[in-house]
């Protein structure tokens, strides 16, 4: 039995168990440093994954016993979920790197590009600080770096070397079900909390490349579509989110990554 132990920033520590080799493998390429092969602490959640055969795992943790092709995503969401229980953060559905130590924030649905987006803005020199989970601290409104792996596509990759970006060719993969992922580390990445410069809500599209303020109204109504998980819609979470929607939000359509690059620095 080998035993890791992953620790992502304002959250638990998590001890996961199984006899495979090959997924322990996978979990640390798809965490990175945040997973570990030793822990300090003492409290954590215990899960246990079993592989059953080439294409199916069991895994187990609290009351919850399930039989999935895709055991780390399935993990990665609960992991997640855990944030739901943190009433110190707030937790988003988007990316964000960090320019000139402020942090610009990338939000839109999955599917839309963010990943092959963030992995093009680090490799033209910005800060990576999360591709997936943006965590904020309700107290200072600063972002807490969650800085896992990218986990790019086939079709990202592609689109990446189109454009002239460094990815190496021999990148460690990753295979979950039906989906195949490569997985790079950016070069540049923040370790400490950063404050909020901007936030795009971020559209891919054909041929339009713009960047519109939006009104509080707003900005209000898009941050409250935002987060990873559900959150009680309460006065006080209101008057959070209408605190954050005065940094300033932005509705970004982009054909071109370069445009987001330039909108970021300003230029």
């Amino acid at each position: 039995m080998i035993t890791v132990y992953i620790s992502f920033p304002s959250l638990q520590t998590f001890q996961i168990k199984s006899k495979s080799e090959a997924f322990i493998e996978a979990l640390h390429l798809m965490f990175g440093a945040y997973c570990k092969t030793a822990t300090v602490l003492e409290s954590y959640s215990y899960i246990f994954v079993e592989k059953l055969n080439e294409n199916e795992y069991f895994v187990s943790y609290n009351e919850h016993k399930i039989i999935t092709d895709s055991p780390i995503s399935y993990i990665y969401h609960y992991m997640i979920q855990d944030l739901m229980l943190q009433n110190n953060v707030w937790a988003l559905h988007g990316a964000a790197v960090c320019y000139k130590n402020e942090v610009y924030l990338l939000l839109a649905p999955t599917h839309i590009g963010k990943t092959t987006l963030t992995a093009y803005l680090t490799n033209s020199g910005l800060e990576y600080v999360t591709d997936d989970c943006i965590v904020i601290d309700r107290a200072s409104l600063m972002v807490h770096p969650f800085s896992i792996p990218l986990h790019l596509r086939s079709g990202g990759m592609e689109v990446l070397k189109k454009v002239g970006c460094n990815i190496p060719d021999n990148l460690p993969s990753v295979t979950e079900g039906n989906i195949h992922r490569y997985v790079l580390t950016p070069d540049k990445i923040r370790t400490s909390p950063v404050k909020i410069a901007k936030i795009f809500f971020i559209e891919r599209t054909e041929d339009i490349n713009s960047i519109d303020l939006m009104d509080g109204a707003q900005s209000v109504m898009s941050l409250l579509k935002a987060p990873s998980v559900n959150y009680p819609i309460i006065s006080e979470y209101l008057q959070f989110v209408s605190e954050i929607a005065k940094i300033g939000c932005y509705n970004l359509k982009y054909s071109d990554m370069n445009f987001v690059l330039r909108s970021i620095r300003d230029e």
